[in-house]
């Protein structure tokens, strides 16, 4: 199981650098943009190891998750859950990025 919690991580990384190989052939053979796009969401895999590893690097590994309490009425202490949203920049540029090559594509294919 160890062996597994390794390899999954690696291989993330390397599909989506392939991803980022392919996007950029395709962008460089059709000129789409789209393919610019579809490939950004690629890279920001490790945009964001990146940014992880700065972040690391300038405040120290990160702690433990710790649960903040609050007192109640009566004295007791109560956890206090928090819900964190991410925006979904890149899987929309992912989207928008299709939608223009399919866009792109049904303009090709009604044109002789």
């Amino acid at each position: 199981m160890h062996v597994l919690s390794l390899a999954f991580p690696v291989l993330y990384y390397l599909i989506m650098g392939y991803g980022v190989y392919v996007c950029w052939s395709a962008f460089r053979a059709s000129r789409k943009r789209g393919w610019l796009l579809v490939g950004s969401f690629c890279f920001s895999a490790f945009l964001y190891l990146g940014i992880r590893q700065v972040g690391i690097t300038v405040h120290g590994a990160p702690k433990k998750r710790q649960e903040e309490h609050v007192l109640a009425a009566d004295g007791r202490r109560v956890p206090v859950r928090t819900v964190r949203y991410g925006l979904p920049i890149f899987p929309f540029l992912l989207v928008a990025g299709l939608a223009s090559l399919a866009r792109e594509q049904a303009r090709d294919t009604v044109q002789p």
